[in-house]
Order: C-alpha cells, then structure tokens, then sequence
C-alpha cells in the first residue's frame, strides 16, 4: 500500500516563464484516500484542477479541504511523469492580479452538489467603475489590498451602498456561506452586509474579525441577522450595502466578496488534495498583463 511518508509535494511559481517561487505542501487525507481511489479506478483523477488563494491566517494541515479565501481555479493543463515525479501543470488568466498566499490541487474542477446547485462566486472586489454600479461611500484603497487594485476603507460612521446588482442568489444552500476579507486596524470588530432586493425586503449578515491581519469571516446564508427580513425572503439582490463598528480612527478594509459552497456538501472526489502556504520571497504578486504557471510536482518514493 501507499503509505503518506512515501509521497511529497512542491509547488514551483513562473512568472512570465521564469520560475519566481516555490512552496512545499500538505498533502491532505482527502488527497492521500483520492490518490489511493485514482490508482484503484475509483476516481476519475486525483488532480484535475489548481487553485490560488489570498488566506495565510492557518497553516496548511492534513485536514483542510479547501484553501482559506480561494480566487480563481484553472484546469490542469499538462501532466507527465519525470523519473519518481508526477508533475501537473496550469495556467492561470492573463487578467488576474493579487499578490498569492495559497496554493492547492483538487481532484475535480466544479464544486456544485446535489444540495447546492450554485458554484462558488465573487460578489466584488471593490474594482467597479461603471456608472450605475459603483460604491457610494468609502475610501478607495490603492495602497492596501491582495486581489485586483484596489479596496473598499470604512471610517468611522460609513456605510457603503452599489446599486443595480441584480444577483440571484436563490439556488445556493441554507448552509453555503457568504465570506468576506478583509483587515481591520483594531482587533475584535465588526461589519454588517445588508442585501436588498426589489421589493424593499432585506437580509443582514454580521462578520466578526479577531486580529488586525488580513483575514477571512464567513456567515451561512441562514444566519440572518435579527431585524432582517428573514432568510429566504430574496432571491434577486438589486443592492448591497457595507457598514461597521469602527470609531474614532479606527477603519476597517474590505477586499473582496464572495459566496462559497460549503464543505459540508462536497465529497472526498471534490474537495482538496494538497495545500501549501507560500511566505517571505515565494509570496506572489500578480499584476494583469503577466504570465502565471504553476507546477505541483508529487514525489512518489
């Protein structure tokens, strides 16, 4: 039998064609049970898809099944075997900038299930720019941000409100989350996202941060803040709205939305297979324009 001590992993970072970093990674006990099951004609693939991340908050474990705030995924484009190597490789778009902190393979490339028919989405990342669809409010942070080129600073007393949304979001589980990073300058705060639809019904979330470091906070579509309208009430958003707790000085920085088909759903065959954490000069940043590949290379001894 395969035994995990036999089987290690690295990821190599190119930009542009030029290798520029590299992270040694976690093979996960999905991923140890979807390398046995692709072996055995269970699986279809072990690794049929590469994920990056922005989340450094956690280590990478045996026990993750997926990365801590995931922003794009790409198929696995080539694979080949190099004396006891086993090398895949994808490639990421053109368009993409963020600065990469995590890294990870997974055996399939969609994560819907039966009980949530809707994959993973990005709300915003505070880039837009077109009239008619653009935060109100806010201080625009070019200086302080991981994905695109921009974020969303909340002073005190500030509620940032974009309109014309128009998102359905009636397909995604009771038990699917909406997460949000973002960085507050004070420890313990907190921020409030209100969706609203066409009928002037709503649905509050609340989002907790512990630290002052860049950070991931996740609510369940269920969990509706008190004097919202009440889960399940809209289907189509036509605006969101951001508010928080800071005073004085005190802000917070949004850098991105999403909503995320939670683990809980997903199987073995679709959650991750190996992770890695990059620090100090293998941390990447991405700016559009360039190329991204990377290669996962598992070495079977």
């Amino acid at each position: 039998m395969l035994q995990s001590n036999e089987m290690t992993g690295t990821y190599n970072i190119y930009l542009d064609k030029k290798i520029v970093g590299s992270g040694k990674n976690t093979i996960t006990t999905n991923g140890k049970d979807a390398i046995r099951k692709y072996l055995a004609g269970a699986y279809p693939d072990w690794a049929s898809i590469m994920a990056v991340g922005l989340g450094n908050t956690n280590a990478s474990s045996s026990s993750d099944i997926s990365l801590e705030y995931e922003i794009d995924r790409q198929p696995i484009v080539t694979k080949t075997v190099d004396s006891n190597n086993i090398v895949v490789k994808a490639s990421f778009p053109i368009n993409l900038s963020a600065t990469i902190y995590e890294i990870g393979v997974f055996p399939t490339y969609y994560r819907t299930t039966p009980q949530s028919s809707m994959p993973d989405l990005l709300v915003t990342s505070f880039e837009e720019s077109i009239d008619g669809y653009v935060w109100d409010n806010g201080v625009s942070s070019q200086n302080d941000f991981r994905y695109g080129t921009k974020s969303l600073k909340l002073e005190s007393g500030m509620t940032s409100t974009i309109d014309n949304v128009n998102l359905t979001i009636s397909g995604y589980n009771p038990d699917d989350q909406i997460q949000i990073f973002a960085k507050p300058s004070n420890a313990s705060k907190k921020a409030t996202i209100t969706f609203y639809d066409y009928d002037g019904n709503s649905q509050s979330y609340e989002f907790s941060f512990s630290g002052t470091n860049w950070q991931t906070s996740s609510n369940t579509f269920n969990s509706v803040k008190t004097g919202s309208s009440g889960y399940g009430t809209i289907n189509r958003i036509k605006s969101i709205s951001i508010t928080s707790d800071v005073s004085g000085s005190q802000t917070i920085t949004i850098n991105a939305i999403k909503f995320y088909n939670y683990e809980q759903d997903l199987t073995a065959e679709t959650s991750l297979v190996s992770r890695a954490v990059l620090s100090g000069n293998d941390i990447i940043t991405k700016e559009a324009g360039q190329e991204l590949d990377i290669e996962y290379v598992l070495t079977v001894s």
